[in-house]
């Protein structure tokens, strides 16, 4: 039998997964590098969590109804538009600041802008694999895709204080600038398929409709759904106490909060590109749940342990765990819902995910006081445990086994 390529020898994949990780790159330094300047502006804290909400308020209002145009349109085009505006937008400032018109505001009318073109480029990159990829490569891609935003997300804040330190920040935004425009130039090059045509295009408001009816009338996509928003509210609790908990209830320091921190990405870079190396085919169920059961054992430890080694190993094991499930889930999608809604689809399942991040912010804000910290930790890994336990015996959940092209009727 002949060996399959590396996954990099599909052309417009590593076109695609070059500029996806200078993306991310680039996006991860900007984000720094606006922190950085409002706090030379301002000198204020309390500012600074305007400056996350004016990025996060206008992204999921433009989530909740921008996934039909991700179908309707060359989802290669959407994606080189968000990169050029988006290296266009990190140049203003330096424009701004050599004519002396710096101000505040300029700051948050740019994270106004990027949370804007957020929901754009992510769900259409994510409708874009499947249409360039092999179907027995699927995973893997998803998984090398999934690993190295990971890596970036690792790299880039040490990255970004390095170029801040040395070059500035005015040079900084430059660097980002430019780094958007690289990864324009490599999505540039993948060549992306011709996708039938609507013989009559639905109106927008009723596409709209039909994707998150389609979305919610399906078990599968509802339970999965469920899963990444139990997730995604654990990781938004724990943005909240892993700081007490790491200088409080272990007696760290900021180097060892720093080193906590850089467990779970650490291990979930190892995890991503295990999965690729994993054969699923049959066991794909039991790999995505064992791997969202060890996942919330992970949070669930973190409740007893008293030493940071371990609650650096915890962190570095729940890495490696998680992707299991989300690198699988991701594949799920891409090859069971209908290309015309693939966008429409990936910006629901977006929507769902940035919604429950801040709301595991505010419960955890409410009630740290009350419950302690180590609480709030067992009680976390529960909701993520006990789910995955039914999933893992109740052979409803075998559905996740199948490879069918599409599900029933819209």
């Amino acid at each position: 039998m002949k060996k399959p390529s590396h996954v990099l020898a599909n052309r417009s994949f590593l076109y695609l997964w070059i500029g996806e990780s200078i993306s991310e790159l680039g996006g991860a330094i900007g984000a720094l590098c606006n922190s950085l300047w409002l706090y030379e502006l301002t000198g204020s804290k309390s500012v600074m969590g305007t400056l996350w909400l004016t990025y996060f308020i206008p992204s999921l209002l433009v989530q909740l109804f921008i996934g039909p145009m991700i179908d309707r349109v060359s989802r290669k085009h959407v994606m080189l538009s968000s990169q050029v505006i988006r290296s266009m937008v990190f140049f203003s400032p330096v424009i701004l600041m050599f004519s002396g018109h710096m101000e505040v505001w300029s700051l948050f009318v740019i994270q106004a802008i990027l949370g804007i073109l957020q929901p754009l480029y992510v769900p259409a990159a994510s409708a874009l694999l499947p249409t360039i990829a092999a179907e027995n490569q699927l995973t893997q891609m998803n998984a090398w895709m999934d690993g190295t935003v990971r890596t970036m997300s690792f790299l880039a804040p040490t990255i970004g204080g390095i170029v801040a330190a040395y070059l500035g920040t005015s040079s900084t935004y430059i660097v980002v600038g430019m780094l958007f425009l690289l990864s324009a130039i490599s999505l540039f090059y993948l060549k992306e398929p011709m996708l039938k045509q609507q013989e009559q295009k639905i109106p927008w408001l009723k596409q709209v409709l039909v994707g998150y009816r389609y979305f919610f009338k399906q078990k599968q996509l509802i339970w999965l759904g469920f899963f990444t928003s139990l997730v995604q509210f654990s990781v938004g609790v724990t943005m909240v106490i892993n700081v007490p908990y790491v200088l409080e209830e272990l007696k760290g320091t900021s180097f060892t909060y720093g080193v906590f921190i850089g467990g779970f990405p650490l291990g979930y870079v190892v995890g991503s590109f295990l999965v690729g190396k994993w054969e699923s085919k049959g066991v794909r169920r039991y790999i995505m749940l064992s791997g969202l059961l060890m996942g919330g054992i992970s949070f669930l430890l973190l409740g007893f342990v008293e030493f940071i080694p371990l609650a650096i190993l915890c962190e570095f094991l729940g890495g490696v765990c998680f992707p299991f499930f989300n690198v699988h889930q991701t594949t799920f999608y891409q090859k069971t819902i209908p290309t015309q809604l693939m966008g429409q689809i990936f910006s629901v399942r977006l929507f769902l995910i940035r919604v429950t991040m801040p709301l595991g912010v505010l419960f955890a804000g409410q009630v740290v006081e009350i419950s302690g910290i180590r609480l709030l930790y067992m009680i976390i890994g529960s909701l993520i445990i006990i789910p995955a336990l039914f999933a893992l015996t109740l052979p409803f959940f075998s559905f996740l086994n199948e490879e069918k092209k599409e599900f029933s009727n819209m």
